[in-house]
């Protein structure tokens, strides 16, 4: 089987224009300071880092896969984006103290909760960085509270973590509120959706007519597309970083297959003479390359099945022939080596 090839990596940032919303709320001679940058008011300068300064970007990503079978394409596009394990803050009700009974609880701690966090947060960050909110209200209007009001407690930080300009709530006047706990957690999707590290992942056959469904059944040519909603201004190629990222993830899930294969483990194998059947727990991707990749290899092979039952999340392999194992072992053992063969690619 041919290896695909990574080629047209774009990344293309967009950077939110608020120059209008900045002219429509601000009074002409803050205007004027906002556009020189030459901000002398610290409460101006507060009030526009508040509201216009945005430190991270949202990214649109694309790039091509060929020649890679429907099948292979998409469990890389899913490992980039669904089925890797991504952060969130989290916070509970009971580290939440106010003294304001009008304020929505739930909504202010799901806010808090569902804010995307920048891309590439690494592993000292998350074990290190504790957070917390602490406003209290003194003037007589209600309060806007921004993501920006959350602090770091004693961490310094390299890059901002989230959009501090995100509103959370609003605080009437002479209330204050307390939650002295906010930490990162990393968990997988299925999870919550709070821990995507990519929206609006698509895969599109480029060697297809749209609209054509019948010319090539098995398009080998096709262009893969998501989002990243928040990096670092200074963060570059982050594409590449999840491809890798994305590679790992398959890889690391397919040596688990290559390990109980070899072992012929009980707990997840069942041999017959002409079938060999393996259960385990994993996604509807991998049984899909699996049949496909193993289609390729051996076109004679008499039947190979991976299905899952979404209810238990349980993936059942079965293949059938004298070799069904030796079958079974190079098909896992050729994905290994597309996903590394795509890694070196990337260097």
């Amino acid at each position: 089987m041919e290896i695909p090839k990574i080629s047209k990596i774009e990344e293309v940032r967009h950077v939110l224009d608020v120059d209008w919303l900045a002219k429509e709320a601000l009074s002409d001679d803050e205007y004027i300071q906002y556009k020189s940058k030459d901000i002398k008011d610290p409460l101006l300068a507060e009030k526009i880092k508040r509201n216009f300064i945005f430190p991270l970007d949202k990214i649109s990503c694309r790039f091509e896969m060929n020649p890679s079978p429907p099948e292979v394409t998409n469990a890389l596009q899913k490992a980039c984006t669904v089925e890797q394990d991504g952060v969130a803050l989290q916070v509970d009700d009971d580290n939440l103290k106010t003294n304001d009974e009008n304020l929505n609880r739930k909504e202010l701690l799901d806010n808090i909760n569902l804010l995307p966090l920048r891309y590439g947060i690494k592993k000292d960050e998350i074990k290190s960085i504790e957070l917390s909110l602490n406003v209290y209200n003194k003037s007589n209007e209600v309060m806007e509270i921004k993501a920006g009001d959350i602090k770091v407690k004693g961490y310094k930080l390299k890059d901002t973590l989230f959009l501090p300009s995100t509103q959370l709530i609003f605080l009437n006047p002479g209330r204050g509120l307390e939650i002295d706990s906010i930490r990162i957690i990393k968990f997988n999707t299925e999870d919550h959706i709070k821990f995507n590290t990519a929206i609006s992942g698509a895969i599109w056959p480029l060697d297809r007519k749209r609209g054509d469904s019948t010319t090539n059944s098995t398009p080998l040519h096709h262009e893969v597309k998501f989002i990243i909603n928040c990096v670092a201004k200074n963060d570059k190629m982050v594409l590449l970083s999840i491809i890798r990222d994305g590679c790992d993830n398959l890889i690391m899930r397919l040596r688990v297959l290559l390990d109980i294969i070899l072992r012929d483990d009980p707990s997840f194998v069942e041999k017959y003479s002409d079938k060999y059947v393996l259960q385990i727990q994993e996604t509807n991707c991998i049984g899909k390359m699996l049949e496909r990749v193993c289609y390729n290899l051996f076109p004679k092979v008499p039947y190979i099945s991976a299905e899952v039952l979404y209810h238990t999340k349980i993936m059942t392999v079965t293949i059938t022939g004298t070799d069904a194992r030796t079958m079974l072992l190079k098909t896992v053992e050729q994905c290994i080596s597309i996903f590394e063969n795509i890694k070196r690619q990337l260097i």
